[in-house]
């Protein structure tokens, strides 16, 4: 079986590596593309985030925030005691947040393994920003629709943790580690350590981008759009399956695929399976995650159904029209100079970790 496994990468890897030299012209375009979404939507959205979430693991924050929420959160959910700033941040946040910060509790030594493994499954959202404004007015130019799938979102969370909580019984323990007292150090790690987990996580994207290229390139995706009688809506949705920011292709009157698209953006897709799988970097496992993850998608396409049907009305295609553009050239520059001082930073704090070695 591990032969095999290797054999098949080394297939797999082979094709690829020949694909990128035969259609250089389409990697290269899928390149220029997503480096595009990561400047224009996922850096702006998500860094200010990570760095907040790892300031309030580091410096204790997080047991004085949950104390408001915690009462009630453990009656309706279950929840552990003191994990309330946890799920709120994680279901605002963005995807890799939630489990981010499960992996500094483990680090930090205030929950175990198995516990981690079955918060997961309910710490796990697109942030807001990207639902309402990426895809409610970036593509169907109606805000009331990018409502609609983040109800149908945070809805499953909370289902989800209501159900897992009593089945699993996480628990959270007090950590034995001082919390660092230094501010400024505090602020750089979380800056560095923020920085380093973005930028694994935009060059993810990137590769998914090459592969999906590649993909449609040979004519896969058209194969399997013709096997499945799939319209462009559908197989823009197919891709999305595998790099969610893909969403933004659809189309603005396309206003059926909306249960869909809360469907993608509840599994979150390939690209950012495999991103949370190299942030968690063994830390715990994520075998119930993917165990529920079907469940997640069933339950966002359900859900949004039921809010479409309550929220929107049947003039919906009339407010549809052109796409916003969702790269915007203010946030080209921000982002660049970004990227710029995170290498500097991570680069400065590697060099002193060597001298000390």
């Amino acid at each position: 079986m591990k032969r095999f496994k290797s054999v098949s990468a080394a297939c797999f890897l082979t094709l690829l590596a020949a694909g990128t030299l035969i259609y250089s012209r389409q990697a290269s375009e899928a390149v220029t593309d997503s480096i595009e979404r990561c400047i224009g939507t996922v850096i702006p959205s998500l860094f200010a985030f990570m760095v907040i979430s790892k300031l309030i693991i580091g410096s204790g924050a997080a047991k004085l925030i949950s104390k408001p929420f915690d009462r009630l959160f453990s009656l309706l959910l279950c929840l552990p005691k003191g994990t309330a700033s946890l799920f709120l941040i994680s279901n605002s946040a963005g995807y890799p947040v939630g489990v981010s910060m499960l992996g500094d509790m483990i680090h930090s030594g205030e929950t175990d393994k198995r516990s981690a493994e079955a918060m997961s499954i309910y710490c796990y959202s697109a942030g807001p920003a990207f639902i309402i404004n990426a895809v409610g007015i970036g593509v169907y130019n109606n805000k009331r629709i990018g409502y609609v799938i983040l109800l149908s979102v945070l809805t499953t969370n909370l289902i989800l943790a209501a159900v897992v909580n009593r089945l699993y019984r996480p628990r959270v323990i007090a950590s034995n580690q001082r919390q660092n007292s230094v501010l400024s150090s505090l602020l750089v790690n979380s800056v560095t350590d923020a920085g380093e987990a973005l930028l694994m996580m935009c060059l993810i994207i990137v590769f998914f981008s090459v592969i999906t290229a590649l993909l449609e390139a040979v004519g896969v995706l058209a194969a399997v759009k013709q096997l499945f009688s799939l319209g462009d809506t559908g197989l823009t949705i197919l891709r999305s399956f595998l790099e969610v920011t893909r969403l933004t292709d659809l189309s603005p009157n396309a206003v059926g695929s909306i249960s869909a698209a809360a469907a993608v953006i509840g599994s979150g897709g390939a690209c950012v399976l495999m991103q949370i799988k190299a942030l968690i970097a063994g830390k715990f496992p994520l075998k119930l995650f993917l165990k529920w993850l079907p469940v997640r998608i069933i339950l966002n396409y359900l859900l949004a159904e039921l809010y479409a049907w309550l929220i929107l009305d049947n003039s919906l295609p009339a407010f549809s029209g052109e796409k916003h553009i969702i790269v915007e050239i203010d946030n080209f520059v921000p982002s660049l100079c970004l990227i710029m001082m995170i290498f500097l930073l991570v680069f400065e704090k590697r060099v002193d970790f060597f001298k000390r070695v």
